[in-house]
């Protein structure tokens, strides 16, 4: 379907763990692969748990232990933040109105439309995560499966 644009974007780590009282927490970096059309977007999130001064100690659990152990001073992942490493999200985007009483502003668009979000069950976030890894870029022809069978009435999928 030509009309489908693949788009990469990444939101930053951070981390306000050292902090004292401070409630905003952790985050590692998230990848968004999105998959626009004129109908909505399939956006597949990955978590990477990958931060800029890592937890040292793999045993560390940020809900028993409040203030964060030694760091370390490379890129990695923070066992703080995601002890299971990248795991993935597909949600779909339906464009609609700003009338739509589940609607929400969304970003995914060039000019920012209102969209419904929906998600996908684990089973297809396992499958496009495990396309992602062992073929790389043939993850796109999965998602572009999933927005046939999201946005068209005509798929046979």
């Amino acid at each position: 379907m030509s009309e489908l644009v693949q788009k990469v974007y990444f939101r930053p780590s951070y981390d306000y763990r050292d902090i004292e009282n401070d409630q905003r927490g952790a985050h590692g970096l998230e990848i968004f692969f999105a998959l626009r059309g004129p109908l909505g977007v399939i956006n597949f999130q990955v978590m990477t748990g990958w931060m800029e001064r890592p937890i040292a100690d793999p045993n560390y659990n940020f809900m028993t232990t409040p203030k964060p152990p030694l760091r370390h001073d490379r890129v990695g992942c923070d066992r703080g933040v995601s002890d299971i490493g990248p795991n993935g999200m597909i949600s779909i985007h339906r464009v609609t109105s700003e009338g739509d009483e589940e609607a929400q502003p969304c970003d995914l668009f060039d000019n920012q439309k209102w969209c419904v979000t929906t998600f996908c069950s684990s089973l297809v976030d396992d499958e496009v995560l495990k396309v992602m890894v062992r073929s790389g870029d043939k993850c796109w022809s999965l998602m572009e499966d999933i927005y046939n069978k999201e946005f068209t009435s005509d798929f046979d999928g």
